[in-house]
């Protein structure tokens, strides 16, 4: 259990009555106000993964918005050799058959979420401070919800656009290694407070317990703050109902504020 401290205050986020888990029970889904998706026209992913329930349940709750994803690591045939593989773990009897029909069907879903629908745009682009502006430049029209989850790149990356994004509803950020950028962490957090409010936090617990500050991996979403909250702040840390373990086997962080 992590006890109130300094640093600890700044992942105590205000109290949201509608806050809604979107996405999976794991690493793929986060927790956001459901106000947030009323007037959204897009949803801009940098980072998509291997898990992106995110992506598909904005879009089952908001059927006309636009899905953008930019990940250089994933595509069609990063799927497919997942599959294959698959097949060969089942014929060396290293694996099983349901393995083997979830990762074909990942395959597939990739192929219809990014491929088949016309409204969503997979783009094969590795994020960086050179081309976060020129990218986020092209969507200043619409209302966005921003998912970053770049592996650290947030560092560099986040704080060039950080005072850009009056048409974002909704930014959710994964950050990683805070220890080591803590200095860094603040600032994009004191700058952020123009525009948005702490709407939840959840601290990954693939953290290794023994922190320096704070855990290395905090999900943390951030709330426009023209949608309405109390001015009352949450008193402890997982929410019991939306959060759930990154890890099921680790032990997960209680924060008591």
């Amino acid at each position: 259990m992590l006890v109130n401290s300094d640093a600890i205050k700044l992942i105590r986020p205000f109290i949201y009555s509608d806050l809604i888990r979107v996405g999976n029970q794991a690493d793929g889904g986060y927790v956001i106000p459901e106000s947030v998706l009323d007037d959204a026209t897009c949803l801009i992913s940098f980072g998509i993964g291997y898990n992106h329930t995110f992506e598909y349940d904005i879009q089952n709750r908001v059927p006309n918005i636009r899905v953008v994803g930019f990940d250089h690591t994933v595509g069609s045939l990063y799927f497919l050799s997942k599959s294959w593989n698959g097949v060969l773990k089942l014929f060396l009897n290293r694996g099983d058959f349901m393995d083997l029909i979830k990762r074909i069907l990942r395959f597939f879903y990739f192929l219809n979420f990014w491929t088949i629908n016309s409204r969503n745009k997979h783009h094969k682009t590795c994020i960086t401070p050179h081309n976060i502006n020129k990218i986020l430049n092209k969507y200043k029209h619409d209302n966005i919800l921003l998912k970053i989850d770049i592996e650290g790149a947030e560092w560099d990356s986040l704080p060039i656009v950080v005072k850009d994004l009056g048409n974002v509803n909704c930014l959710i950020v994964e950050f990683h290694d805070i220890s080591r950028n803590f200095s860094k962490f603040k600032q994009l957090l004191s700058n952020l407070k123009e525009n948005f409010n702490l709407g939840h936090s959840h601290i990954n617990n693939f953290s290794n317990l023994n922190y320096d500050i704070l855990p290395d991996f905090i999900e943390m979403t951030f709330v426009n703050n023209k949608y309405s909250h109390t001015h009352k702040k949450v008193n402890k840390l997982p929410n019991s109902i939306l959060d759930f373990k990154t890890m099921p086997n680790k032990v997960d962080f209680e924060v008591i504020f």
